[in-house]
């Protein structure tokens, strides 16, 4: 389901597998306070998961169609929805060379798309990136 998990109705022993290795509640208890963790489920469901994945594909198309095929303002566009705050130059610089190496190789490997998948994977990284994931 693509809506906020506060509005999913579940079975309370089938919780979703996003909600579940995020310290979702557990439905069973009342607690007066959900615990915070930070585990490594949680990492590698947002690397190698299909709903991560499948977000940053999303993500990239309505980049693609809003910033255009050029790399910089691609990055700076994804920075700024993903993260809510401009990204500085350098930060800008190191987006454009990755996008710029990785369509080379997507190139290389034959991938038609070369460019909208360079940049679904920027938006995948971005999707793992501290200023996104974390309020600072």
């Amino acid at each position: 389901s693509l809506r906020r998990s506060v509005y999913l109705r579940w079975m309370r022993n089938d919780a979703p597998e996003m909600v579940a290795t995020f310290d979702g509640p557990d439905c069973f208890n009342s607690v007066p306070q959900r615990e915070v963790t930070t585990t490594a489920p949680q990492a590698l469901l947002l690397l190698n998961g299909s709903f991560a994945a499948d977000r940053a594909r999303a993500f990239a198309e309505r980049a693609w169609r809003s910033a255009g095929s050029s790399p910089r303002q691609q990055a700076q566009w994804v920075y700024w929805r993903a993260c809510g705050r401009e990204p500085s130059s350098a930060l800008v610089d190191t987006m454009e060379s990755f996008l710029l190496e990785t369509r080379a190789e997507w190139e290389a490997a034959g991938q038609e798309d070369a460019g909208r998948v360079a940049l679904r994977d920027l938006c995948h990284t971005i999707f793992n990136a501290n200023p996104f994931l974390a309020i600072e």
